[in-house]
């Protein structure tokens, strides 16, 4: 579980492989994860150098709650069920078009061209040897 994940990726990458997880139920978390929430019980801003960001805060004993439901659930069917719809939910999402669109996140937020600052990068790797 991690409270604050990088446009969800591991998330998705557990749910693509039928592996339902222990998530924070917000952000964008809300609209697709599959498998055990746990709800926030505070929301605040954090000031940063890319603009306001959200954090949600949650209670140990909630996380501690919902590991232990994830640990039941995996020695019942509750987990087969999860997992059927995990995996049915990650082929919504294609995987370039995800990529595609953190790019355009990271070009806006940053004012830099990750695709031509990757090419660059491949371009030394294959040129410089």
């Amino acid at each position: 579980m991690s409270r604050v994940e990088g446009f969800g990726m591991g998330l998705m990458e557990a749910m693509s492989v039928g592996t339902p997880a222990v998530y924070v139920n917000a952000y964008s978390f809300r609209e697709f994860a599959v498998g055990i929430p746990i709800d926030d019980y505070e929301y605040s801003e954090i000031e940063t150098r890319f603009g306001v960001m959200p954090s949600y805060e949650v209670e140990e004993r909630d996380v501690l709650y919902a590991l232990k439901e994830a640990e039941e659930c995996v020695k019942t069917s509750c987990y087969d069920d999860l997992s059927a719809k995990a995996l049915e939910r990650s082929k919504s999402f294609d995987p370039v078009k995800v990529a595609s669109e953190i790019v355009k996140v990271l070009n806006d937020v940053t004012g830099l061209d990750f695709i031509s600052l990757r090419q660059s990068y491949l371009d030394e790797l294959v040129y410089d040897r």
